[in-house]
This record gives structure tokens, sequence and C-alpha cells, in this order.
């Protein structure tokens, strides 16, 4: 469980599926369509291709310093005061604090406009940049869409490969078990040593190692093509 990032409980069971409907399922898997099925669901690839859009809208912003500033402003102030002189104009005997705050408003409204003279220089190396860092993004984008296209590429390969071995050590295993069977019953008769017998059975035993490895090898094979094709990670045989 600590493997598998689980925390541990005490209900955790291990399922045994039967991995019998999995074994070679004559798949001949086409890379291409993988691959465009592919284009279209890795996160890695989603992310290559809006880190190169933000990069794009990053030029329009560097060129926009290209151009005049204009920037408005508006506000609303207003004053209280409990000083009372006879030169005083904001304050009346018997003013309260709700007149002061309506007769003392003063709004204001401003327009400014920056025009960049001596900034040429500046702008135009932020649009290199910028532009620089879009190269990068798309190079980015390729590689990313190159690797995933290799990995799929060696899956498939992997597929028909794993295929071909488990045939062949299926074959392998059922002659190699018939020779034990045959041994078996020879030493079992007392016409077979015991070190013959044993290098028989040592025989076996590799081959059986063999058959059962290149079987799971084969199911790891198209658990890891469904993956790229975005097929549900499960043992239930839906894929020809």
């Amino acid at each position: 469980m600590q493997i598998m990032e689980f925390p541990i409980a005490s209900n955790f069971q291990i399922q045994h599926p039967n991995l019998d409907s999995l074994i070679n399922q004559k798949r001949l898997p086409d890379p291409v369509e993988i691959y465009q099925t592919a284009l279209g669901i890795k996160p890695e690839v989603k992310n290559a291709e809006l880190v190169k859009k933000s990069f794009q809208f990053g030029i329009d912003l560097a060129k926009a310093n290209y151009y005049p500033n204009l920037s408005a402003s508006a506000g609303v102030s207003t004053s209280y005061s409990g000083y009372q002189t006879s030169y005083s104009t904001s304050y009346r005997p018997g003013t309260t604090f709700g007149d002061q705050l309506k007769n003392n408003v003063s709004p204001s409204i401003g327009l400014s406009a920056s025009i960049p003279i001596y900034q040429n220089r500046q702008v135009k190396t932020g649009v290199e940049v910028a532009k620089l860092n879009l190269s990068n993004a798309e190079l980015n984008e390729l590689n990313t869409k190159d690797l995933l296209r290799r990995a799929i590429e060696q899956a498939c390969q992997n597929v028909v490969s794993n295929q071909i071995e488990y045939e062949a050590s299926v074959e392998a295993f059922q002659a190699v078990k018939e020779s034990y069977d045959v041994a078996s019953e020879k030493y079992n008769q007392g016409i077979m040593s015991s070190v013959d017998f044993l290098i028989q059975k040592t025989t076996y035993i590799t081959s059986q190692s063999t058959f059962l490895q290149s079987k799971y090898a084969l199911i790891f094979s198209y658990k890891i093509l469904d993956f790229y094709a975005g097929q549900p990670l499960s043992f239930n045989n839906k894929n020809k």
C-alpha cells in the first residue's frame, strides 16, 4: 500500500483479475491513429500549446509600448471641520456634520498622455525578447509532440514484439512441460537418476519463468498502449 501511495487500512484486499482474456489479442496497432488521439487528450501537449499562446500575447504586449499611453482618472472628496473662526468659509453656525460633507464635495477628473520618445531601443529589445520566448515555446511544443510520437511508436512496436515472444514462449513451455512430465514418470519408475531429473526440473522451472515473464510483459504493453489511446486502465477486455 505504501508503494501505491495508499494510506494503510485494514480492509485492503488484493484483486486477482482473470488475465486469460487479455492474453494475445492479436492487435495490430496503428501508431498514427493513436498519436492523433493522444494529441487531443494528453496534458503535456495541452500545456505546451497554452504556453506558446501566452508568449504570442507577450509579443503584442511588448509592441504596445511603441504607442502613446493615455490614462484617465477621476475622484471625489469632501471635508469636515469643527473649528470656527470669523474667516471660516467652510463652517457656519448650526451647520451639521452631514451638511458640511455635502457642501464641501470636490469632484476631480484628469487625463494624461505618455509618449515614448527615448524608449525605442528599450521597447525593441523587449519585443525581440518576446519573440525569442515564443520561438523557445514553439520548439518545446515540437519536442513534446515528438517525444509523444516516439513513445507511441515504441509502445506499438512493443505490443507486436511481445505478442510474437509470447507465442514462442507458449510453444517452448509446452514442449519443456511434456519433457518434464516424461522425466517425472521415469524418475518415479526408477529409470532416471535424481541428477538427470533435477536438470530436467530446472529446465522446466526456467521455461515456466520465461513464459510468465512474456505473459505479463504482453499485458503490460497492452496497458501502455491503452494509456496513450485514452482507454481506461482496467483489466476488462474491451480492446480488439
